[in-house]
């Protein structure tokens, strides 16, 4: 598993620019290493550094949106919206939860 993430992270890398590229680089060399030396756990978060600086240098991405009707009333407890068609100055809310965990994380509240 984390030979196939080194490998994604140095592709992105790639694209992100050379200041991006060399400290990603470093990252995944040093966590190469900690999987070869059994440090697994150390190893994870040393990617998930890369991956934070990655993300701290790109524009918000959501990769999932659901727009809700109304505030959701729980963890997975929520009306899904039956489009994606705001008037102008409408209030838009969208759910998000954590996939880890469990964690239901505040709903995203927008005028547009």
């Amino acid at each position: 598993m984390i030979r196939p993430m080194i490998i994604a992270l140095a592709c992105l890398a790639g694209s992100a620019g050379s200041t991006v590229a060399g400290e990603i680089e470093d990252l995944a060399r040093d966590a190469e290493a900690k999987a070869k030396a059994g440090q697994h756990i150390e190893a994870v978060e040393t990617l998930r550094r890369a991956i934070n600086s990655l993300t701290a240098k790109g524009p918000l991405t959501l990769r999932r949106v659901q727009f809700i009707s109304e505030p959701p009333k729980g963890f997975g407890i929520y009306q899904p919206r039956a489009n994606n068609v705001f008037r102008a100055g409408e209030p838009t809310s969208s759910a998000r939860a954590s996939r880890a965990g469990g964690t239901v994380r505040p709903s995203i509240r927008a005028v547009w």
